[in-house]
């Protein structure tokens, strides 16, 4: 949050963090992890020009865990949806478009997943799935 607090400060955007209470501690490479959310929340930054709001939930879904990611930015065309994980493909006039690709396989070598649902004109979700960790006897 503090690599994007000052950026969301500047659009005003509000940022919501709610962690559910229990959540197991993740077995993941924390600095990979803080870039596959560096890049998610710099694309919906990206996606706001003034105020609007990204949320970021925690909790436990099933046996999972699940990291939500939701922002009131422009959205994504659904033309463009199932091409957003091919490197190099990017909708923005500045973008290297490797962001999404990198969010996939860094959650992909974690054993996780990333899903993004989008309206244009509404907003983006995306939504991380983490395994469980590991029971250790």
């Amino acid at each position: 949050m503090a690599l994007v607090s000052g950026e969301a400060k500047k659009k005003q955007v509000e940022v919501a963090v709610a962690i559910a209470p229990g959540l197991p501690a993740l077995e993941a490479d924390p600095d990979r992890i803080k870039q596959v959310l560096l890049n998610i929340l710099l694309n919906s930054l990206a996606a706001m020009n003034k105020e609007g709001k990204i949320s970021i939930d925690a909790s436990t879904r099933k046996d999972n865990i699940a990291v939500v990611i939701t922002d009131t930015g422009a959205g994504i065309e659904q033309t463009d949806l199932p091409r957003i994980y091919d490197p190099y493909f990017t909708s923005k006039p500045a973008g290297s478009g490797l962001g999404l690709a990198v969010v996939q396989k860094i959650m992909e070598a974690h054993g996780g997943s990333v899903e993004v649902q989008s309206v244009v004109g509404k907003g983006t979700t995306v939504l991380l799935t983490f395994p469980p960790p590991r029971k250790h006897i």
